[in-house]
């Protein structure tokens, strides 16, 4: 008994009864009635081993074995044979061999049978039996009066097929022992036999034979020419899958149940028909619309095409016509299925997915309408197609192609462009732009109402006079920059003499440069100053300096509300003191004798 507990205190138990056994060796004994026998006798074993014995183990010395207490056993062959048992207690056991402890006695009755298969009811017998002074033998014929001989070699011929019962019979006169042999026997005559109710007809082409043959318990079919074998099948079936004519050697070889065989060979022609369906379409590639016609090509091997069911297009006609035709007045690649039927009645259907291509190529492009004689001008192709090529012609009398080309223009016009594509079926489509493509050089130019002042500022209206531009570009020559007006009002502040200049343009390749130098005359006082400053803080005293071109008046403006004004001079020097926190700009103002007046600033603040 196992008690387990576990931590939570749940106990199990689990019990084995007699799980220990003790055992005692045994002493072993045994007698046997008879210990003389016959062949096939009964012999009885008796255990007279220890009463408290209880499994038993007999080995009978003939290679055979028993496990109860006191076994019958029957020795099938004659001789001396060693009798051991082992007996057991508890697994305790004890082994005793009894030697030569058992007799058979002779005859032992055998014999060996063999059939001639080319003479099917006649046997040969041996009789092969041992310590037999007299056989006698039985053949189981009991319609004849021949069924019996006494000779160790007999034959024995049967009067008809059927299963047989051969007996021989052994006697020992000494030992007075009689042993017995019998086997079954058949006698059989195996006939192959067949034949062929269809031998013609539509592939796939599947025949059957009909097999009458008897006695078959076996069968091997096959041709001479290595077409077809098949084995344990009494009924095969043979099917020939490509048409033709086929002079056909079947076999057929069948075997008894005794091994004999037979062979029947069949030599015959077989017809295996078949249609072959074909057809042409013309033309099988065309230009949207398209008109096809189409020719059957189909055949049969045998017989004779009587009906045609053609698809074309999916649906788009049907047609038990021979030949019909189709116009096509849509593009796509077009699927053709023809069914054809022979006056056998075999049939066929082929379906060609892609019999007819349709097609009708769409030219278009774009490109570059303005330009110039030194700018090449591109085109984008937009066209739609299978294995297109192109030509364009620019109106010019050149051609390109290309697929996207570019062309440079050499005379200044309006041209036409013409696209030509042609697909891969030579179905060809032309686009044109009349009118397109403008080749026009710019001419830069301006005019203006006034070119000249005594005295700032000088306001000056200019006029573009430029041709075959869209946009411009001045410069007005006082370093004020530039501007994209098409016609400005520009205004001086500075004397001076300038150069003026506009660059008129139609796209960024083409343009041209106008300039007109000292166009523009600003007179006035031209002049210039200075100053030093020791130190930033107040009150910081602040030295001016300025020089002009000519005799002026000095008026100065310190920025702090503070002015000082001088006598005409070409040169001047001040000193100002600022007595107040500033940021300031100080500007001189030159005054001639006329009147005109200029301020200019200075280019530095005081702080």
């Amino acid at each position: 008994k196992l008690v387990v507990t576990n931590a939570l205190g749940c106990v199990d138990t689990s019990v084995i009864n007699d799980v220990v056994c003790g055992g005692m060796q045994p002493t072993v004994n045994f007698d046997a009635t008879p210990v003389d026998a016959c062949i096939d006798s009964d012999v009885s074993f008796t255990d007279m081993s220890s009463p408290y014995v209880d499994d038993w183990f007999w080995m009978y010395g003939d290679s055979t074995f028993g496990f109860s207490q006191n076994p019958e056993h029957e020795y099938v062959d004659t001789g001396s044979f060693d009798v051991t048992l082992t007996a057991f207690h508890h697994g305790c056991s004890y082994t005793f061999t009894k030697e030569d402890f058992i007799h058979t006695l002779a005859p032992k009755a055998k014999f060996t049978l063999e059939r001639l298969c080319n003479n099917p009811y006649d046997i040969a017998l041996e009789s092969t039996s041992v310590g037999a002074d007299e056989i006698s033998w039985d053949f189981g014929d009991s319609g004849t009066s021949m069924d019996t001989s006494s000779m160790i070699l007999t034959n024995y011929t049967y009067q008809d097929t059927g299963a047989y019962v051969i007996t021989l019979v052994a006697h020992n006169f000494t030992t007075g022992c009689v042993d017995s042999a019998m086997v079954d026997y058949y006698i059989t005559d195996p006939k192959a036999e067949f034949s062929f109710e269809v031998t013609e007809g539509c592939i796939p082409l599947t025949i059957t034979p009909t097999n009458n043959s008897v006695f078959a318990q076996e069968y091997e079919w096959y041709s001479s020419n290595g077409s077809f074998s098949q084995t344990d099948i009494a009924q095969p079936a043979i099917t020939f899958s490509e048409p033709g004519s086929y002079v056909e050697d079947i076999h057929l070889i069948i075997t008894d149940i005794n091994g004999c065989k037979d062979t029947l060979d069949y030599s015959g022609e077989i017809k295996a028909n078949g249609v072959t369906t074909d057809f042409s379409a013309t033309p099988p590639v065309g230009c949207q619309p398209t008109a096809v016609q189409f020719q059957d090509n189909s055949s049969s091997l045998f017989g004779n095409i009587v009906s045609w069911n053609w698809d074309i297009g999916n649906g788009l006609l049907t047609s038990t016509d021979q030949n019909p035709s189709y116009n096509f007045d849509t593009t796509g690649v077009f699927p053709v299925m023809l069914t054809v039927v022979d006056d056998w009645g075999c049939e066929n259907t082929l379906n060609v997915p892609e019999a007819v291509s349709v097609t009708k190529p769409f030219a278009k492009f774009k490109g570059d309408t303005l330009g110039c004689t030194v700018m090449e001008m591109s085109f984008l192709n937009q066209s739609h197609g299978t294995g297109l090529t192109y030509e364009w012609d620019f109106g010019d009398g050149t051609i390109a192609t290309d697929k996207n080309p570019t062309h440079e223009y050499l005379t200044e016009g309006i041209y036409t462009v013409c696209l030509t594509i042609t697909d891969a079926n030579g179905c060809t489509d032309v686009f044109c732009r009349n009118d397109y493509v403008t080749v026009a050089n710019p001419i830069a130019g301006f005019a203006s109402d006034t070119t000249s002042a005594s005295c700032p500022p000088l306001i000056v209206n200019f006029e573009n006079i430029s041709q075959n531009a869209t946009t411009y570009k001045w410069d007005f020559g006082d370093g004020s920059g530039s501007t994209s007006i098409e016609n400005p009002i520009h205004v001086y502040t500075i004397p001076g003499v300038f150069d003026v200049t506009v660059i008129a343009s139609s796209n960024a390749a083409c343009q041209d440069t106008f300039t007109i130098e000292n166009y523009i005359s600003l007179d006035g006082p031209e002049g210039q100053f200075d100053f030093e400053m020791d130190s930033p803080c107040i009150p910081a005293e602040v030295m001016f300096y300025a020089e002009s071109n000519d005799f002026y008046t000095y008026i100065w403006d310190f920025g702090d509300g503070m002015l000082d004004t001088t006598g005409f001079k070409m040169a001047d020097t001040v000193a100002h003191q600022y007595v107040e926190n500033f940021d300031v700009i100080p500007t001189l103002i030159l005054v001639d004798n006329q009147g005109c007046s200029r301020s200019i600033n200075s280019l530095d603040s005081i702080s």
